[in-house]
């Protein structure tokens, strides 16, 4: 049996993996503030309330003490675009709330699974969705590029403790390009003035650039299950197809 914690599993891309990996040889907990359409067991969390994260990894592993598994998975998908503004626009609640979202709550999870899964001698993976922007400046983005860099780049410094391990969990990024989500429609709903590429976005909407979640989903799942992946790398979708 594998088991897989996956953020952010109430819509898009986390509701896809939820998805496809809800069968009868895994274990999938969907980690969201509501359920909407996540499969698997669902565990209610607000990521951009931190203190609810100990709580939740310790309910997680108390029900996994009896559970024998050959593999554990954490996927850090959850995340948050807004606020979408150059950056003296945005109130300082703003940029707590995104960062706290997209690298603090992730970060934590991150030191928790590891904590829990330090004695477990098989699999042990964590994988962050993430995004083109964490390579690529885009002007209204400034917290949404930043904070995926620097979520990049930590699993990256972790990985490189990881070596230091008898049983060392792997940690990779990866982007998952441009997917059919609620995040999209949120960018093209943007002023210019907001975000001055909003245009673009849309025009990849209307040429039919933007891929169906389930299908990301999919390859990201055949990806992982390649025996050349890399501790600490960065993986863009193309070399997942």
């Amino acid at each position: 049996m594998k088991v897989y914690i996956i953020t952010g599993a109430s819509r898009g891309l986390g509701q896809a993996l939820s998805e496809l990996l809800n069968k009868e040889e895994n274990l999938v907990y969907s980690v969201s503030r509501n359920q909407g359409d996540a499969a698997g067991i669902f565990k209610s969390c607000d990521l951009s309330k931190p203190n609810q994260i100990p709580g939740l990894m310790d309910e997680i592993f108390k029900e996994l003490e009896d559970v024998s598994f050959d593999s554990i998975s954490l996927v850090n998908n959850a995340g948050m675009l807004s606020p979408i503004c150059s950056i003296e626009n945005a109130s300082g609640e703003q940029i707590i709330s995104h960062i706290t979202t997209n690298f603090s709550s992730p970060a934590i999870l991150t030191s928790l699974f590891i904590q829990k899964t330090q004695a477990f001698e098989k699999e042990k993976r964590i994988v962050n969705i993430s995004t083109g922007a964490a390579v690529t400046a885009y002007p209204g983005w400034s917290l949404y590029c930043s904070s995926k860099a620097g979520l990049e780049h930590f699993a990256r410094s972790v990985a490189e403790e990881q070596k230091m391990q008898e049983f060392p969990v792997m940690l990779i990024n990866i982007a998952p390009g441009l997917v059919d989500t609620a995040m999209q429609d949120e960018i093209r709903s943007k002023e210019s003035k907001d975000f001055p590429n909003v245009e673009r976005f849309r025009e990849f909407k209307e040429n039919g650039n933007l891929m169906p979640p389930k299908r990301v989903a999919q390859w990201i799942l055949d990806g992982l299950e390649r025996a050349d992946l890399e501790n600490g790398r960065r993986y863009v979708i193309d070399e997942f197809k």
